[in-house]
């Protein structure tokens, strides 16, 4: 593959409103009680999307990065973190994953910024610290390692795809 040196790419508007609200409503109230745990203080919810058929815009984005090859969809999660939550630093090379979609459902929390890293053999190094808007998704290759920085006030919800 082909990446570019900076190995991520964020587009904003790729939901409208109304889908980021009807998301974060089916998070807080769609949620049945076997529903499993990503981390200990993450809630991740398993629930119906809007439609990214093959007319969404999120496709029509995929096509413009040069380092996105044909990739078919993964699993998908949707991920509550509220005030005190963190989710460590990790990457999602697990179930041939070959590229993360972080897509940002509110911005109206305090902290909570995505970090990403350069890749070295023992540790993680050199982070880049993003807070995109609600709408905006940010795509990486799943093997850069990221972690999220603790929610200090409100509540952060993001739904992650993965491609594979």
């Amino acid at each position: 593959m082909n990446y570019p040196l900076s190995l991520f790419h964020i587009e904003d508007d790729i939901f409208d409103e109304e889908e980021c609200e009807s998301i974060i409503n089916k998070i807080e109230h769609g949620r049945n009680s076997g529903a499993p745990l990503m981390l200990p203080n993450i809630d991740v919810e398993y629930i119906h999307t809007p439609d990214l058929n093959k007319k969404h815009k999120f496709w029509d984005v995929l096509k413009k990065l040069s380092w996105v090859e044909e990739v078919e969809e993964g699993d998908r999660t949707f991920l509550k973190y509220e005030i005190s939550s963190v989710n460590q630093c990790h990457n999602d090379l697990y179930d041939d994953n070959k590229f993360t979609c972080i897509f940002f459902l509110n911005e109206d929390y305090r902290g909570g910024e995505l970090k990403l890293y350069t890749w070295s053999k023992d540790t993680c190094t050199f982070p880049v610290e993003l807070k995109p808007k609600t709408n905006s998704m940010v795509i990486f290759p799943s093997f850069i390692y990221h972690s999220v920085n603790e929610v200090k006030d409100g509540t952060r919800y993001v739904y992650t795809k993965f491609l594979k």
